[in-house]
């Protein structure tokens, strides 16, 4: 929540500190992973979504913008 805390990424206009796109790479391998060992998914898979549409939104931004798409928010300045 932009504000609550001056040094979080959502205070800066989400600008990436840990990019949307290696969060989207990392829950990939994560799944591809547990589907080898028969582990089911459904949280990655949901979490998957909301990364990927945030994604979508712009790219350039930090994996804490799921704030923004969750909350339909299009400037990364409020």
């Amino acid at each position: 929540v932009p504000g609550f805390d001056p040094k979080a990424p959502s205070s800066h206009g989400y600008k990436a500190g840990f990019s949307l796109a290696l969060m989207v790479k990392d829950l990939l391998l994560a799944q591809e992973l547990a589907k080898t060992a028969s582990t089911d998914t459904k949280i990655a898979d949901a979490a998957l979504e909301q990364y990927t549409q945030a994604l979508n939104v712009d790219p350039q931004l930090d994996f804490s913008a799921i704030y923004l798409n969750s909350m339909n928010i299009k400037d990364s300045k409020k």
